[in-house]
């Protein structure tokens, strides 16, 4: 029965089927005769040899297109959270000043914006930032705190999503409160640091949604208050 079969269609199903050389010289033995055997062996083994140089081209560029992949997304990490502008100013130019900002380069305009929008209204409030916000940081969407001092390397983390440019402005000025606190050697209050920062949104005469956004806060967490003492005034004396 076998002999009737034609021996390379079978050999072109078995291929195709995926086997390997073995499992296909193994499935061909019953059509396998003197006269065909060394033809039929030697066009498989010229397949698998062809198929092999062919598989190792394939692992080559995948390897090669990943690590182009690898290299693009680590400089697209680089460009949106490393690389670092700066903001200078262009109205307050008493003294020389700018501020480093660095992290989520697709939000950090906001926190741009939000500086100048306070150079803008009052360069005292604007110098206070400068004094004490040397480096900030911008964090992307989700970052759990809207802002956050961190003493050991005088840097400020401010979530730029976390309202007007007004809002996002006194984030600024309370974390640098906390900075200049930390700085003198004062206590880290984070009542006095509310109080200053509410006083602010008062002097630049932000929106009543911004100051009761900052009311909640110090109604609803323990050591928050809007009654604290102005640690700007402090800056102010000591400037």
């Amino acid at each position: 029965m076998h002999g009737r079969e034609d021996p390379e269609k079978k050999l072109e199903i078995y291929i195709k089927a995926g086997l390997t050389k073995e499992e296909v010289i193994k499935k061909m033995q019953p059509y396998l005769n003197e006269r065909n055997r060394e033809v039929l062996l030697e066009v498989i083994d010229e397949y698998f040899e062809s198929r092999g140089s062919s598989d190792q081209t394939k692992f080559v560029i995948k390897a090669i297109f990943g690590l182009v992949v690898l290299a693009v997304v680590a400089y697209a990490i680089f460009f949106i959270f490393f690389q670092s502008a700066v903001y200078s100013p262009t109205k307050c130019l008493d003294k020389p000043v700018s501020i480093s900002l660095h992290g989520d380069l697709m939000n950090r305009d906001r926190m741009m914006n939000a500086l100048a929008r306070v150079e803008e209204d009052n360069c005292e409030y604007f110098n206070f930032i400068a004094d004490n916000a040397k480096k900030i940081f911008v964090n992307p969407p989700g970052f759990m705190s809207s802002g956050q001092y961190r003493g050991n390397e005088d840097e400020i983390h401010v979530n730029s999503l976390t309202g007007s440019e007004h809002y996002v402005a006194s984030i600024l000025i309370h974390e640098a409160c906390h900075s200049f606190q930390h700085k003198q050697g004062l206590e880290i209050s984070d009542n006095d640091c509310t109080a200053t920062q509410y006083n602010f949104l008062k002097a630049v005469n932000a929106q009543p949604d911004d100051l009761k956004a900052v009311e909640r806060i110090a109604s609803f967490w323990p050591g928050y208050s809007i009654k604290g003492n102005d640690v700007f005034e402090q800056w102010k004396s000591t400037s």
